[in-house]
């Protein structure tokens, strides 16, 4: 490789480096930094066609992004990057484009939202552009983004990461992103692309280009495609990837280690191995693993109980009444609070607002606390808010430090009110007691519908972003076809809590799942408690492996009353633990043939089986 730092550089270039090493090493001075040398500021400016004040920006982008994603304390070795980077579903060619820019190739049928987080694949996606950075090739003549869409679905396709990836390859990452080619998209992803566009800058459109998988050998050498879209070249990725653990096991050498780096340093040879994955904090609280079961254990489990026996678990559940008081519910100025009459609020559990009035029944609404898996109180399940008491909704959201809420139900099903709409649109602001609730964006999607609110505490004038996700394709007492879009959504919710914990920073103090989720429904029990089971499995099995449902649902009840209504809902619950469990990486490829056949065999035993089997 050339030794960029002894080429002779022109007067101009020379004064870019020193303007640049002066801004950055003021940073780091300010901030207790080592300061930085010559070959990071030409990194930067060869980046920015040694723009001084540009490669700045970047480069302060770049150390914010390092930051927000972690990426100073990655460990490949280690679930859950470990999985990413073996998954294969972003890789770095061997070969170069005509002009001499790496090539990179994001594989979408590959990724999962349910199944990983923003993060995790962020890390993915640096460990490897580290190493590929290190080409003064790389670095003078830019990189070229593969998006392979074939063969993908919605189910895919992650917006939010994709805008993600983007603004880090854009603007906070030193080489220059010359090309992205999407190859094969679907037809549904016309609109999606059409409205991600906006969001971009013009130079940056002009290098996103649509194209089809037979054109591609016009736009690269044969030579410089993968076999898998009609090229020549054989894709190593496993190779690529020793290669960078091989640099990575280096540099820990030179600095003494660094966090999450093994002693020993052994190849991945593709099996994955849960090493340092479990949660930490707080083990004894929440749901933990009573009754769980590996995959393979949890498929014969169903197989043994059939479906008469898995409604039979369910109507077991129903027949166990809650333990526990009904006191403020049944309260006559409590009454016009609870939308339904038949569903009510356990005393033990529910969520006490702060007294405005001076009056303890003003500190009432219809809310339960419920634990997740290793964290208590993780939830909020409430019911669907009424005209009067979404004040009370919102100051809930306040109050209890929420950002994420999950509405799964429309307003109005079946010709009946479910819910009112109780946040504000087009960018508008609603008024409440303590606070204003203002709207900053709606995005809407084939299954659901994300907005961000903003929340305004009227007596500190202390602001919050809270996300909002709405699930539009859930029947009421039923389930979804499939559960492939509850998964996705399951995906996104944990990704904007994420997201939120990350942003609070050293200001969060509490688990590291972060503040309650505010979950509901109509009833707030139906709905609701079947997304909460599946999020409490998701999170158990990338920790453990394993998976639960009675007791999970057993414990859910005594925390919120009648939580899961129908034997669907129950059953539903363990088909779509089974389907997240496909698309996990951990997963192996024996363990995907036994889910792939069992699932396919139950959905048709339930084909052909009347209601009363």
């Amino acid at each position: 490789m050339a030794d960029v730092g002894a080429i002779v550089r022109s007067d101009q270039e020379q004064e870019a480096i020193a303007v640049f090493l002066r801004e950055v090493n003021k940073d780091c001075a300010e901030n207790g930094l080592s300061p930085v040398g010559t070959s990071t500021a030409l990194m930067f400016l060869m980046a920015r066609k040694f723009n001084a004040e540009r490669a700045v920006i970047l480069y302060r982008r770049y150390q914010y992004e390092r930051q927000l994603y972690r990426l100073q304390e990655l460990a490949p070795y280690d679930q859950p990057l470990s999985s990413e980077l073996l998954g294969g579903k972003f890789t770095v060619l061997e070969s170069r484009d005509a002009g001499g820019a790496a090539i990179a190739v994001f594989t979408a049928s590959k990724h999962f939202p349910a199944a990983t987080t923003h993060r995790t694949v962020i890390q993915g996606i640096a460990f490897q552009l580290d190493e590929c950075l290190k080409s003064y090739e790389t670095r003078k003549n830019g990189l070229v983004l593969l998006y392979d869409m074939t063969g993908s679905g919605y189910h895919n396709f992650d917006y939010g990461l994709a805008r993600k990836v983007m603004e880090l390859l854009k603007g906070s990452y030193p080489a220059r992103l010359k090309n992205v080619f999407i190859i094969s998209p679907p037809l549904w992803f016309k609109a999606v692309l059409s409205f991600f566009m906006n969001f971009l800058q013009e130079r940056l459109k002009e290098r996103i280009e649509v194209v089809p998988r037979e054109v591609l050998p016009q736009r690269l050498p044969e030579s410089s495609i993968p076999e898998s879209l009609g090229g020549s070249l054989k894709v190593d990725h496993l190779a690529w990837l020793n290669k960078c653990l091989e640099s990575y096991s280096q540099t820990c050498q030179e600095k003494g280690g660094l966090n999450g780096a093994a002693k020993n340093f052994e190849r991945l040879d593709g099996t994955v191995s849960n090493k340092s994955g479990a949660l930490t904090f707080d083990q004894e609280a929440g749901l933990g693993n009573e009754g769980s079961l590996t995959v393979i254990e949890f498929i014969e489990h169903m197989m043994k109980q059939q479906r008469r026996g898995i409604n039979l678990q369910f109507f077991n559940l129903k027949t166990n009444t809650a333990s526990g008081s009904f006191q403020s519910t049944r309260l006559p100025e409590n009454v016009k609070k609870n939308r339904y009459t038949d569903v009510l609020c356990l005393e033990e559990t529910r969520v006490k607002l702060s007294n405005l009035d001076g009056q303890m029944t003003s500190n009432y609404i219809h809310a339960n606390f419920m634990d997740g898996y290793k964290q208590a109180r993780a939830y909020i399940a409430t019911q669907g808010p009424l005209p009067h008491t979404k004040g009370d909704f919102w100051q809930m959201a306040w109050e209890q430090q929420v950002y994420v809420i999950v509405m799964i139900t429309r307003c109005i099903e079946r010709s009946r009110r479910k819910c009112i709409q109780y946040w504000p649109e087009n960018n508008e602001t609603q008024e409440f007691a303590t606070l204003d609730v203002s709207h900053e964006e709606t995005l809407e999607f084939e299954d659901h519908v994300e907005r961000v609110f903003w929340m305004k505490h009227k007596r500190s004038g202390e602001k919050r972003r809270l996300v909002h996700f709405q699930m539009t394709s859930w029947p009421d007492f039923g389930v979804p076809s499939s559960a492939e879009s509850c998964l996705h959504i399951v995906g996104l919710v944990r990704e904007a809590q994420n997201d939120a914990v990350q942003a609070l920073g050293s200001q969060w103090k509490g688990h590291p799942r972060g503040p309650p989720i505010i979950v509901h429904c109509s009833a707030g029990i139906g709905r609701t408690g079947t997304f909460c089971t599946i999020e409490v499995n998701v999170a158990r099995l990338a920790d453990v492996g394993k998976c639960e449902v009675f007791n999970t649902v057993k414990t859910l009840r005594t925390q919120r009353a009648l939580t899961i209504q129908t034997p669907e809902q129950y059953e539903f619950c363990h088909l779509a633990i089974l389907e997240h469990a496909l698309n996990m990486a951990s997963t192996t490829q024996d363990e995907k043939e036994a889910i792939t056949d069992f699932l396919g065999g139950w959905k048709m035993q339930r084909k052909n089986s009347s209601d009363t089997d």
